[in-house]
């Protein structure tokens, strides 16, 4: 019994699934200043990621990968194409916000992301155009 357990359980994980936790540690961009009501350039605290296969709740189509937040756990945006064979993921959604994503060895990969900042055209003053690069590393 306890043999069909652990086979159960190894059989129920992910086969080849990555899962990276990726790290920038500035990011550059604009935000908007109330006081001088122009937009000035800015470096921005940098954010912490987690690429990993969508959780069963998270699947809506056909996508296989997203971007989680790391503290919360939740669901940024998924990835319209994860192609592991050469380690690359496009994840993001169609308006403002990209991810992408390149491994480059066995345990590492690197990313860039891009925040358009559409909500500014919304009223959201504090939203912010801005992109990141950082380091990824393999869990």
């Amino acid at each position: 019994m306890r043999t069909l357990k652990l086979l159960l359980l190894l059989v129920s994980l992910p086969c080849m699934a990555e899962t990276y936790l990726c790290t920038s540690e500035n990011e550059t961009g604009y935000f908007y200043s109330g006081k001088t009501e122009k937009w000035e350039q800015g470096i921005f605290k940098g954010n912490q990621f987690l690429l990993k296969p969508l959780e069963k709740e998270d699947k809506k189509g056909g996508e296989e990968y997203g971007v989680y937040e790391t503290n919360e756990g939740t669901l940024i945006f998924r990835c319209q194409y994860w192609f592991p064979e050469i380690g690359m993921a496009h994840c993001g959604n169609k308006n403002d916000y990209h991810f992408k994503f390149a491994r480059k060895s066995k345990n590492k990969g690197t990313f860039i992301s891009a925040d358009l900042g559409v909500q500014f055209l919304a009223g959201n003053t504090a939203a912010a155009p801005r992109v990141g690069i950082g380091e990824c590393i393999k869990l």
